[in-house]
């Protein structure tokens, strides 16, 4: 049943990502071609009669030494691009580090990162979630301290610490008003058979949403509503708005 649970987990972990990202369209900006103003009969005669004058052109300035890159900036090398992100102590950037390594535990794409750089999966991964970093917590449900897959320590009692900080963690950054975290308290509420809390976090998850994401049908709220009675039901949907209402 745990196996399960892991595999729910996941998935939701998954929608939870896509339904709480954001996506970004560059902005184009109109170019418009006016037609040149027709010249003055005058002009047109002089042009015609008179030489132009012999103009040289002043030497063109020296360019401008190029800026320093960005730490956002992305190279053909992933091992210097997680150097120089785990480096600025910023955590959106150790989150940005994390994600690339992440690629390579989950996706087998490694480029040249070296195994010393892949032990560092984890401590860039709490060090974006004590930094508040939107969207980390949750991944710390999938992601253990020694790189080994959930699903083959999830019963593990050596591993119960990690689980247990993942989801303390995942807590109190719904508490904060995360999204990700919120749509995944709803979940493992869920697991937990909290019907009651899951209706809360999905409610106060539905009203800081952005309002694409409010188009999603009722299905996920009835299936965590079931079982429940209708005061119930109506006492969960306060608390969440009450939870939605109090977080950033």
């Amino acid at each position: 049943m745990k196996n399960l649970q892991v595999g729910v987990i996941g998935a939701a972990i998954g929608a939870a990502l896509i339904a709480g990202g954001y996506y970004w369209r560059p902005a184009h900006e109109a170019i418009v071609v006016r037609s040149p103003a027709a010249l003055p009969s005058a002009m047109v005669v002089l042009t015609q009669r008179e030489p132009m004058p012999n103009i040289t052109p002043a030497p063109a300035p020296a360019p401008a030494p190029a800026p320093a890159p960005s730490p956002d900036a992305q190279t053909t090398s992933l091992a210097a691009d997680v150097d120089r992100l785990a480096k600025t102590g910023k955590p959106k950037d150790a989150f940005a580090a994390f994600r690339i390594l992440f690629a390579c535990q989950k996706e087998q794409k490694c480029g040249d990162l070296t195994p010393g750089q892949k032990t560092t999966t984890y401590p860039l991964l709490k060090r974006a979630v004590d930094g508040h970093v939107p969207k980390a917590s949750i991944y710390l449900l999938i992601t253990t301290p020694d790189g080994r897959p959930p699903y083959e320590v999830h019963d593990d009692p050596a591993y119960a610490a990690w689980m247990a900080d993942a989801r303390r963690e995942i807590a109190d950054a719904a508490t904060r008003g995360d999204l990700a975290a919120l749509n995944q308290m709803a979940e493992l509420s869920f697991l937990d058979n909290k019907p009651d809390k899951a209706v809360a976090y999905w409610t106060a998850y539905m009203d800081k949403a952005p309002p694409v994401l409010k188009q999603i049908n009722d299905q996920l709220a009835a299936m965590y509503a079931k079982g429940l009675s209708p005061e119930k039901v109506a006492a969960a949907i306060a608390e969440g708005h009450a939870m939605a209402a109090g977080t950033k």
